[in-house]
């Protein structure tokens, strides 16, 4: 049974915001116990990864009510009947993608109401059974692995072609678009609108790191200074503005947090860096054991952190490796070995919820209506749930959402220097016509839709 370790905190916190939690998820029947978790939806509902079965590894999804899950394998592809790692998962935890590790490996989506199906067909009809078919107007190639997947599980990215000739990719299933970056590439992350994606590519330096958007095209992003050139981008954060990945600097391999503005920053010696959390507030990766940073504290131990705001601990020899972070900083994915000799200390899938104030803004996270960007502002004119500092398209700064946001988002369309954050309505960190029509949805309709940098998420 999945052990639940967690603390009560004392005083007014506790009764506005639950206490910080570690959760083991367990393992399958049969096989030897060896679970990872690898993804988590934005609300640390679902969490997906790697189990191992009677019948080797497998994908799984998990959640509170229903525990841990074996995906459906693949009916289709050169390796049918299987589906062995689960990377990422959709905001409602509806679409979730990964791979098939056969011999060559076959990138692969699950949907609750499609199943399982690989990405590209590799063999010709009838035997193409339960695969995503090339069109004539978008051919899909072969997949290796499906890594990343956007908010509303319509974007994926991921890598195809065949080692050492891989070629990252981004595939949009709304418009059918097949995007291949440059040769010998692979994508590993992409943002909650889609619309930012990140991994590396091989160029006349080594291999590097690039950030690649609709509006910039593929960026490489450098590296670290000294040592032989090379940097791997491993995720990009919900709004797009941080990645993080691993680089190899003077002092050997360390993780890197980048943004527009101060460029990749190393973050220790002998780590990598596997997620981030909106606005590059938190990063979360491997070192000495699993490790989180932030701007205020540094390079922590996990485990550490979690001792700190008094969650027990004691049944996990360590914390090994944290695989993701939800946007808002409050959870994170992993493994760690279980103290439990009996069973040879087996490693094991964790969930951290209710990390306290996921954004470092000094706000609680039950108080907070800007859970995706640290401010101390609370205010929420509009009473919608969204604060007024993170409310997308008040474009006037009002903090409603009315016609008066249209006239101000067309007259910031001519006037570049009248564009607020909040302009931004479609989550592509831009200001133009599509924000018009965001604006518009989002007039009309009873929940919030519209995205953007502050607000990478609809619905919330």
């Amino acid at each position: 049974m999945p052990l639940v370790v967690g603390a009560i905190l004392s005083g007014a916190l506790a009764l506005e915001s639950r206490a910080a939690s570690l959760i083991g998820l367990g393992d399958f029947d049969g096989g030897s116990y060896n679970s990872r978790g690898l993804g988590v939806s934005p609300d640390a509902s679902v969490v997906v990864g790697r189990g191992n079965s009677g019948s080797g590894n497998v994908a799984f999804r998990w959640t509170q009510a229903r525990g841990l899950v074996q995906l459906p394998t693949t009916t289709g592809g050169i390796f049918p009947g299987q589906f062995n790692e689960a990377y990422a998962v959709s905001q409602n935890g509806g679409t979730v993608v990964g791979a098939s590790r056969s011999f060559l490996g076959e990138g692969v989506l699950w949907t609750q109401a499609g199943g399982t199906l690989v990405i590209g067909c590799t063999l010709p009809p009838p035997n193409d059974g339960g695969c995503i078919p090339s069109t004539s107007t978008s051919p899909i190639p072969r997949t290796i692995s499906a890594t990343g997947v956007s908010a509303d599980g319509s974007v994926v990215v991921g890598f195809g072609g065949s080692v050492p000739a891989e070629q990252g990719f981004r595939w949009d299933q709304r418009s059918g678009s097949f995007i291949g970056f440059a040769a010998q590439s692979e994508a590993f992350g992409i943002s909650a609108s889609g619309f930012a994606v990140v991994g590396w590519v091989t160029t006349t330096h080594g291999r590097e790191a690039f950030l690649w958007t609709q509006a910039t095209g593929l960026q490489g992003l450098g590296d670290l200074p000294g040592g032989n050139f090379s940097s791997q981008a491993l995720d990009v954060s919900a709004d797009g503005s941080a990645v993080v990945g691993v680089s190899r600097s003077g002092r050997g391999d360390e993780a890197f947090l980048w943004t527009q503005t101060s460029g990749m920053m190393p973050l220790g010696v002998d780590t990598e860096a596997h997620g981030v959390s909106a606005q590059g507030v938190a990063v979360v990766g491997v070192g000495d054991g699993a490790f989180y940073w932030t701007q205020t504290g540094g390079l922590e131990k996990l485990r550490d952190v979690l001792a700190m705001q008094g969650v027990d601990v004691s049944a996990w020899l360590s914390l090994d490796v944290a695989y993701d972070i939800s946007p808002d900083g409050t959870a994170i994915v992993g493994y760690g070995t279980r103290d439990d000799p009996a069973n040879g200390n087996p490693p094991e899938a964790f969930l951290v919820r209710d990390l306290a104030d996921g954004d470092q803004d000094g706000v609680s996270n039950a108080t907070d209506n800007c859970p995706y960007f640290a401010t101390t502002v609370v205010t929420d004119a509009d009473s919608d749930g969204r604060g007024d500092a993170c409310e997308c398209t008040d474009q006037n700064g009002d903090g409603f959402n009315t016609v008066a946001d249209l006239v101000a988002i067309n007259l910031a369309i001519i006037d570049p220097l009248r564009v607020t954050p909040l302009c931004d309505g479609n989550g592509d960190g831009r200001c133009d016509a599509a924000d018009i029509m965001a604006a518009t949805i989002e007039l009309y309709t009873p929940t919030s839709t519209s995205t953007c940098p502050r607000n990478p998420l609809p619905g919330v």
